[in-house]
């Protein structure tokens, strides 16, 4: 007699159908997605799984705590896992002095994340370039300005052990003397106690540890000859077969999904940042303040319904009032810190932008205008100031901040027609925290219209349109001008790369269109950067 199946039976049987299903529809989704040659189908199967090499400290590229590996490059390792079907553990307890000498001496094999220098070709075989930033000096905020490296020779600067910066350095500026510290907090920490006078590096890196990582008495103050640090990976002579392979799935990652990594880790979101863990502490403060203060006051007004029943109801006011003051005083206090602190911040990295621009630019007077322009930044943090102690003190109305803006940028211009501004559309609110990086993408859409726009236009005119979407999430800036742009032969695009850094910081994208009737600018943020 055959036995029913019991229902715990059944589940089991089901979930393990389909676990199979699942499984089966994962490797059948794979084939076909990249074509390997028989000796690379090979070569995986006889390596499923591969250690690597890193830097644990390399935020926002490369980050190894908690014995986890992430960052942009971590994610570039699970695509790899994906394609491949190859397990890429991270080796524990490394540092990046420990990687370097493991790839030298052979004991480590392959590193996702290491830029390309003509020492290291000599022991590592290097894949496609994936990642090319920008190389900047950055020095405290009170130090003296150093524009270039040239401006450094004799000094003594901080870089990290056995980073390429270091042979890039020592090639060129054998004059400049180097403090070799163990990491970039470390190098940083030096430039801040006035150990070394400035510290040079990976923009993004930089940016990363002064608005994540608590370093906002630093800034940006001059570009480098190196034009980018290319990152690439990079294998020993033994695991060579692997490079193809990594370029396989290299050139197979769209834009799409290459847009969406950067997002994820320079846009501020998937990071533990430096102000999530003080949000935290304030949390906890509060909340155990909120806690005490209620037990305080419900014992308190136990005592008191013994003693006078008549008054309970008025205690119980009295009560709930006393709460709701605290809470509310606490709250504005953490608000108007956390103001105080993003308006500090963003505003150091457009001086540093601004005076990036002013020391590319080889037109001495066009680099006096743009320093000019540095010192007008003081006149909007008084503005800010103004703002976070009203009563608004959450947001900025972004056609006044505009015309504002406008107005300033043109007195900047002797001797040239000032243009006519067109302001349309909704006069929206924006918070004050996403106010600045729209604030920078105008300010380089209306210098650059002034300077390469007007110089046969009679009646110059820029037009904005600032509307919200049909879903009221994100914004549209729609904007134009009616000359024709004849831009410098010795232009480097610095002002093109700032509005796509900024866009991407605001989860957006924009379209351009430029004719010999003017050039327009169509914005579209996903952002939500008001407060509905």
């Amino acid at each position: 007699m055959l036995c029913r199946p019991t229902l715990r039976q059944l589940t089991k049987y089901y979930f393990f159908i389909f676990i199979l299903f699942t499984s089966l529809s994962a490797v059948y989704s794979q084939k076909g997605r990249i074509q390997w040659t028989p000796e690379e189908t090979h070569w995986i199967k006889q390596h499923q799984v591969i250690s690597f090499g890193y830097e644990p400290r390399w935020e926002p590229y490369e980050i190894y705590e908690n014995d986890e590996y992430s960052g942009i490059v971590g994610e570039y390792v699970k695509i790899l896992e994906r394609e491949t079907g190859i397990d890429f553990q991270p080796i524990k307890n490394l540092t990046w002095d420990k990687t370097l000498n493991g790839l030298r001496n052979g004991n480590i094999k392959m590193v996702p994340c290491c830029a390309i220098t003509p020492q290291r070709k000599n022991f590592l075989n290097f894949s496609e370039i994936y990642l090319k930033d920008p190389i900047v000096i950055v020095t405290r905020s009170d130090a003296p300005y150093f524009s270039t490296l040239d401006d450094l020779r004799g000094q003594e600067i901080a870089l990290s052990k056995n980073y390429y910066t270091i042979e890039l350095v020592k090639e060129r500026y054998n004059d400049i003397d180097i403090n070799e510290k163990e990491s970039i907090e470390a190098c940083l920490t030096s430039v801040i106690n006035k150990e070394s006078v400035a510290f040079i590096g990976n923009l993004n890196v930089i940016t990363y540890y002064m608005n994540h990582m608590g370093f906002s008495n630093l800034k940006i103050v001059g570009t480098t000859p190196f034009t980018s640090g290319d990152i690439a990976m990079a294998v020993t002579d033994e695991y060579k077969p692997l490079v193809p392979i990594i370029n396989k799935v290299l050139k197979h990652v769209s834009s799409k999904e290459k847009h969406a990594i950067r997002r994820e880790w320079i846009a501020n979101s998937g990071n533990t940042s430096f102000f999530q863990s003080q949000y935290f502490y304030w949390t906890l403060f509060i909340i155990g303040g909120l806690i005490l203060s209620f037990t305080v006051l419900y014992y308190w007004n136990n005592v008191l319904r013994k003693i006078v029943q008549r008054k309970k109801k008025t205690e119980q006011q009295l009560k709930e009032s006393l709460i709701a003051i605290k809470k509310n005083n606490e709250e504005k206090k953490v608000l108007l810190q956390e103001i105080h602190h993003r308006v500090k911040n963003n505003l150091q990295v457009v001086s540093s932008m601004m005076r990036l621009q002013a020391n590319i630019v080889k037109d001495p007077n066009a680099s006096r205008m743009l320093n000019e322009a540095v010192e007008r930044i003081k006149t909007i943090a008084l503005v800010h100031d103004r703002i976070y102690k009203s009563t608004n003190i959450d947001s900025v109305k972004l056609q006044e901040y505009t015309e504002t803006l406008y107005n300033d940028i043109t007195s900047q211009f002797d001797g040239v027609k000032k243009p006519i501004l067109e302001l349309t559309g909704d006069n929206i609110d924006v918070q004050m925290d996403k106010i600045v990086p729209i604030a920078l993408i105008l300010n380089e859409l209306i210098t650059n219209s002034i300077k390469y726009a007007f110089d046969n236009q009679d009646n110059p005119k820029i037009s904005v349109l600032i509307k919200l979407p049909e879903s009221e999430k994100g914004l549209i800036i729609n904007y134009s001008d009616n000359g024709c742009w004849k831009e410098s032969e010795n232009s480097d695009h610095f002002g093109t790369s700032l509005i796509e850094i900024f866009t991407e910081q605001l989860d957006g994208a924009y379209e351009l269109n430029k004719s010999d009737d003017g050039t327009v600018y169509y914005f579209e943020f996903n952002t939500n950067l008001t407060d509905k």
